[in-house]
C-alpha cells in the first residue's frame, strides 16, 4: 500500500524507487487482443516483470479492477483501481484511485461524466458533457489522481489539441493534473 511504501522510505534515508505501471489494460477494454487472459495471469506477469504495483486502467470501465485486486490478494503486488477516460477532443486521461477503492468507485465517476454502461470498455466512448479541465477537476474531487495519458502519441493531449487547432498551454498552465505519461524517447 502507499502507507507501507511511505513507511519504508522513512525507515531508510535517501531516495527510493518502486517499479510501478500506472497504465495497464485487461480484457475489460475492447481493444485488448487476448480475451482469454485471466486476472491471475495479469498479476503473475506483473510480479515476474518486477512490478511493485500496477493500476488497472481500462478504457471507460472499471469492470476488471476487482478481479485483478482479488487475484493479487496475498501477493507482493499492489493494485490501484483506475480508468482511462476519453475526453473531447479525443484526449485520454487516467484516473488513479487509492488501493482501498474498488470498481464501483470508477463506475460512479463514469456515470457522473455521462459514460453509460453501453459505452464501457470502448476507447471511442467520449465524455461530451464536460471538457478536459472539468473532467480533471471531477477526478480530483473524488480523491483520485488525474494523469494525462500518452501525451506524445495518438489520443494524447499534445497531438490531439494541436490537430484540433487548440492550445496545450492552457491545459498545462491549469496545473490540475498530477502527472503526464510520455511514451516516446
Amino acid at each position: 500500500s502507499l502507507n507501507q511504501l511511505k513507511g519504508s522510505a522513512m525507515a531508510t534515508k535517501g531516495l527510493w524507487f518502486r517499479n510501478v505501471d500506472l497504465h495497464v489494460h485487461t480484457p475489460g477494454s475492447e481493444c485488448f487482443l487476448n480475451k482469454e487472459v485471466t486476472p491471475e495471469q495479469i498479476v503473475q506477469q506483473a510480479i515476474a516483470a518486477g512490478m511493485d504495483a500496477i493500476a488497472i486502467t481500462d478504457h471507460n470501465t472499471g469492470s476488471w479492477v476487482d478481479r485483478v485486486k482479488n487475484a493479487a490478494a496475498g501477493t507482493t503486488l499492489t493494485v490501484f483501481p483506475g480508468v482511462e477516460i476519453t475526453v473531447q477532443p479525443g484526449v485520454h486521461v487516467l484516473a488513479i484511485f487509492q488501493e482501498t477503492k474498488y470498481g464501483e468507485h470508477i463506475t460512479d465517476l463514469l456515470a457522473e461524466l455521462g459514460i453509460n454502461a453501453d459505452n464501457r470498455g470502448k476507447s471511442e466512448a467520449v465524455v461530451t458533457r464536460y471538457g478536459i479541465q472539468e473532467v480533471v477537476s471531477r477526478i480530483k474531487q473524488r480523491g483520485a489522481l488525474p494523469i494525462l495519458a500518452h501525451i506524445d502519441t495518438v489520443k494524447g493531449a499534445w497531438t490531439e489539441l494541436r490537430n484540433s487547432g487548440q492550445t496545450f498551454s492552457q491545459l498545462w498552465d491549469s496545473r490540475e493534473f498530477v502527472a503526464v505519461e510520455i511514451v516516446g524517447d
